[in-house]
């Protein structure tokens, strides 16, 4: 019989610290279909160069250090994304319960005569001299959505907050008291509803901030296949650090991540390490709501692809410690600074985003992603990036497009470099 991938099963448990017994409940995951990797070989790869002199023949190779590293792909979803949302940010800065949540993402302009619906509320937009539910439509869309938000915020038992081109919109009472409430618009081409009403009351806010220097939690993983016997039943990866996660925008369908993952060892074994019965987070995947570049809250690119990279500098030491050299078990790694990167290829709707290239002002991100059938959400926000100067793609008579390349630093105002709002069924990740 064949080893099959649909017969693997995979667990992780938090550790207390490097190299400590796994301490915390275990869970349950899953990753793409495309690939997973718990671990590579923990020998260097022979060395094939001949030796003259020897009939050409190649020696033995020794054993060499651990390179304990993987990449997952992974679903990015309600439940098992916090996981790896924890393991890259450290716990969350805040944990609480929320109310129902939607929202109105914004991708044009609004027109007189516009209208848009909150639950009993239908506020239409009006050129001058707004007076009871209307709202003024702006010199720009970013002063219109300002304007929305203010007057949804004003609305009784409701709060409304920006994300870019996104307000977010909540009920006060953390429970799903608001779930029934309406959320429409007449002209959805420019102004569309997440849902047709608010959703997911009595979710959990998990708000998580990179801060410098900060520990990352240690996790075990362990693999089990049925399919195989003896010691390469179960596959044991001590001490894993994520490193970085990768967001792409999609433009339709499930959303996906990248964790790349770094660890102390691997081993193998006939037997269970974690519990045999792992509580279980069924996926359930996020579908992309929107990605935007914006200037002072404007939208300035149409992005036909983008990749979001969110990391930490981790360094493995430890490799010969005071003289006692293990070359087969990585030590404890050294924690650096956090990094942000994003690579993105734009259309040219205008050249705001070109401009900020050229002149090395700064662009905000804003990655949305949520589940429309529960209204679990995502919400990334990087606030202060620099782009490269692009180079340009002409292709024939039809369009232009540049790929661009971005870094983010920290925004002294909001007190980070990148951070992540997670509306979750699981109450905690710890």
């Amino acid at each position: 019989m064949r080893a099959s991938g649909r017969n693997i099963k995979l667990a992780m448990a938090w550790q207390s610290g490097f190299a400590a017994p796994a301490s915390a409940t275990d869970a349950a995951w899953t990753f793409n279909s495309a690939s997973g990797s718990v671990g590579p070989i923990g020998v260097e790869a022979p060395d094939h160069r001949a030796l003259m002199g020897a009939d050409g023949d190649a020696i033995d190779p020794d054993r060499g250090a651990h390179d304990v590293s993987g990449t997952w792909e992974l679903p990015l979803c309600a439940r098992q994304s916090g996981l790896w949302l924890r393991g890259l940010f450290g716990d969350a800065a805040s944990t609480t319960t929320a109310g129902s949540r939607g929202g109105l993402d914004f991708a044009a302009q609004a027109i007189a005569g516009d209208t848009i619906t909150v639950g009993a509320t239908t506020l239409t937009f009006v050129a001058a001299d707004a007076g009871i539910n209307e709202v003024l439509i702006g010199a720009t869309i970013s002063d219109t959505i300002d304007a929305v938000t203010t007057a949804i915020d004003d609305l009784d038992d409701l709060t409304a907050t920006r994300f870019g081109q996104l307000v977010l919109i909540e009920h006060m009472t953390a429970d799903a008291t608001g779930d029934a409430i309406v959320t429409g618009a007449s002209a959805a081409h420019r102004m569309r509803p997440i849902a047709a009403t608010l959703k997911g009351g009595g979710m959990t806010r998990h708000h998580f901030t990179d801060r410098t220097h900060q520990s990352r939690p240690f996790a075990t993983i362990e693999r089990e296949h049925s399919d195989l016997t003896g010691a390469n039943a179960f596959r044991v990866v001590d001490s894993q650090i994520v490193r970085a996660l990768n967001f792409p925008r999609a433009r339709s369908g499930q959303a996906t991540m990248r964790a790349d993952v770094l660890a102390r060892y691997d081993a193998r074994s006939a037997t269970r390490s974690l519990s045999a019965t792992p509580t279980a987070l069924r996926a359930e995947p996020f579908s992309m709501i929107g990605g935007r570049i914006t200037v002072d809250g404007a939208c300035i690119g149409t992005i036909d692809s983008a990749a979001l990279e969110l990391g930490v500098d981790v360094t493995a030491d430890g490799f010969d410690a005071c003289g006692l050299a293990d070359a087969g078990v990585i030590g404890e790694p050294v924690i650096g600074d956090t990094t942000a990167k994003f690579d993105i290829t734009a259309r040219f709707p205008t050249g705001d985003l070109m401009d900020a290239a050229f002149n090395a002002s700064h662009v905000s991100v804003q990655m949305v992603y949520a589940s429309r059938s529960s209204g679990a959400m995502l919400i990334l926000d990087v606030p202060r990036v620099f782009c490269g100067r692009p180079g340009e793609t002409f292709n024939g008579r039809s369009s232009v497009t540049a790929a661009f390349t971005g870094e983010g630093y920290v925004d002294t105002d909001a007190g980070y470099r990148y951070a992540a709002t997670y509306y979750s069924p699981v109450a905690a990740f710890s």
